[in-house]
């Protein structure tokens, strides 16, 4: 007994050969009643990253500016930014600071954040091409229409993983401060649902 599209969608997911019929229902069932726009979660999200988490996948040598200057912008918002690395000792930055990490990648899936950004840099692209879980990290967003920030170093990357030709509007490139929050403002919309219908 639900919206009929929604049973054709199941349907076809299934591969049911039959349409099930519906149950009878216990009260004659109301179909008068006009659209709420209040009652609608997809008209009445949050439009806004706080209190959500973000995934910063992040490298050695990568930009340190950028880096800090994400991690600042998200603490602005109130948001959680969470550093995921190859190793949980951390990665260390371009200035040669040292930024301990939260989830080793092969603990921390893309499916624990609201949004994720990958910050690489070019050198390493192979070597993180032939980590199962980076590449599982990165698509796994994608298709759980997540935004994705992204360096410029790891444009390689997303183009080996078959993505640039799918790049959207869920997809923000990362190279200084108002790109920042740009990114975070497309967050707030939590999912980039349009992809779906691509």
């Amino acid at each position: 007994n639900i919206d009929t599209g929604l049973a054709d969608q199941v349907i076809e997911g299934l591969r049911l050969t039959t349409k099930p019929e519906p149950l009878k229902p216990a009260k004659p069932v109301n179909t008068t009643l006009a659209k709420s726009t209040a009652l609608s979660i997809m008209l009445n999200g949050p439009q806004d990253f706080k209190g959500r988490k973000l995934g910063v996948l992040l490298s050695d040598n990568v930009d340190a500016n950028l880096f800090y200057s994400l991690q600042k912008q998200v603490s602005q918002i109130q948001a959680v930014l969470e550093i995921i690395a190859p190793q949980v000792g951390g990665v260390k930055l371009s200035d040669g600071s040292w930024i301990q990490a939260d989830q080793n990648i092969d603990g921390g899936p893309s499916v624990l954040y609201d949004a994720i950004v990958i910050l690489i840099n070019t050198i390493d692209t192979e070597k993180w091409l032939k980590m199962l879980s980076v590449r599982d990290f990165i698509t796994d967003a994608y298709f759980h229409c997540k935004f994705i920030g992204y360096s410029q170093g790891a444009q390689t990357l997303i183009q080996k993983l078959g993505l640039s030709e799918n790049m959207d509007q869920g997809f923000v490139q990362i190279n200084e401060i108002s790109s920042i929050e740009k990114f975070l403002t497309k967050c707030g919309q939590l999912r980039f649902w349009q992809r779906e219908k691509a």
